[in-house]
């Protein structure tokens, strides 16, 4: 799950946000155990590695992953990009960006409006509306460099919430009440990137800057006091050419929110953070087929201190992956793969009112995939194979499944 990007490609078509005060708010390291093999179904989810050049390439595209995480939660994660020329060097921009899951979920666009600079740059403005006018964020961005100069640097100054206090002194829905910020959040971002003829070094980062809401309960009542800040960063590297590549990714988001009586006491702090470190190695097999080997380590942590008992979840993400791809033709290929994964996980304090681990446990799944493109269309299925004895149902072998779309107009 990397949540800063760096785009290659065609510099005016790069997205240029990554984050929002509604997916720090949302992040949970705990609510991922109400899907016990939920690491390798994200992992499963993913788009196929395939596909990732020509999603690189730019210009108008669409692309989306979906599938079931229990019984009762379906994972969706799409985007779209569009961009339409105004004049010589500028661009009118639209960019959808989709993701609901146990994780963290957003559900929004942004309107840019972008003036390129040379061959290889642009500056621009986002606006991201809502209908709740209160959440609408804008600001600037820029981008400089591309592939062929090696360098690229992207970064944006996103106004979260920049009608928040606006709203909170003018006429309002009836029966809604205030929330105006004593301390606004900015959301700065930062994206490196750099490519050579072997290796491909990515490093971003997004920081959400703390803030302080004040929050009217009920009306005549003292009120309460909400804040939030958080941060997300990773690190990507690509080194080597066929038949040997050599991928590693790193990623870390952390995230305190506060609430509390406007005096200051008895302010409940939850504090989560997760981070992760992903290496794959791949060998080409001849013309046709590639294996990988994917190992996977990462921790989650989330710390409540609630009045009268502090309470805890801690987890130790473990997960290894071999996996075969053939070439069956110009269009179609297939795969197949097994993947482990070991999760150590300690849940202390009260369970009223949170997600219940189903502990420390393995979980094993064999896969079964196919990739085909249709001219401008690409899709891809997996089906995933149960392979361990469930405490629920499984209809026959059948474990989960995900499949993905990609299109380019």
């Amino acid at each position: 799950m990397a949540l800063v990007t760096v785009t290659v490609g065609p510099a005016w078509n790069a997205s240029p946000a990554r984050a929002s005060t509604e997916e720090f708010s949302t992040f949970s390291c705990e609510a991922q155990e109400e899907d016990d093999e939920s690491l390798i179904d994200h992992i499963q989810a993913r788009m196929p590695e395939s596909w990732a050049q020509e999603w690189a390439r730019g210009g108008q595209r669409f692309r989306s992953s979906q599938g079931c995480l229990t019984s009762g939660q379906w994972f969706m994660q799409t985007e779209l990009n569009l961009a339409a020329p105004i004049g010589k060097t500028s661009l009118f921009g639209f960019d959808l960006r989709q993701r609901l899951s146990d994780d963290w979920s957003v559900d929004y666009y942004d309107l840019t409006f972008r003036r390129t600079i040379g061959k290889t740059g642009f500056i621009g403005w986002l606006l991201r509306p809502f209908h709740d006018k209160s959440l609408q964020d804008m600001g600037p961005f820029w981008s400089f460099g591309s592939d062929s100069t090696g360098l690229r640097v992207r970064g944006a100054f996103v106004l979260e919430d920049v009608f928040n206090n606006l709203w909170a002194f003018r006429q309002r829905r009836v029966g809604e009440l205030s929330e105006p910020y004593l301390k606004h959040p900015f959301e700065p971002s930062l994206e490196l990137g750099w490519a050579g003829r072997s290796t491909r070094l990515a490093l971003g980062g997004t920081w959400l800057t703390p803030s302080v809401k004040q929050l009217e309960v009920v009306p005549g009542e003292p009120e309460a006091l909400y804040g939030l800040w958080g941060g997300v960063g990773s690190f990507s590297a690509d080194l080597g050419r066929a038949p040997w590549r050599w991928h590693l990714d790193a990623w870390n988001e952390q995230v305190r929110e506060t609430h509390g009586a406007a005096d200051g006491t008895l302010e409940t702090v939850n504090y989560r953070r997760q981070w992760r470190t992903e290496t794959r190695l791949a060998a080409d097999l001849g013309r046709r087929t590639t294996i990988t080997g994917t190992f996977l380590y990462g921790e989650r942590f989330q710390d409540y201190t609630p009045a009268p008992q502090p309470t805890l979840f801690a987890s130790i993400d473990r997960m290894v992956e071999i996996r075969g791809d053939m070439v069956l033709s110009s269009r179609v290929s297939a795969n197949v793969g097994l993947m482990r994964e070991h999760l150590v996980i300690d849940q202390e304090g009260s369970l009223v009112g949170r997600i219940t681990s189903p502990g420390t446990r393995y979980e094993d799944r064999a896969l079964l995939g196919v990739e085909a493109r249709f001219g401008n269309l690409w899709v891809a299925a997996t089906e995933g194979l149960e392979l361990d004895h469930e405490p629920y149902q499984v209809w026959f072998i059948h474990d989960k499944a995900f499949f993905q779309l990609m299109a380019r107009f």
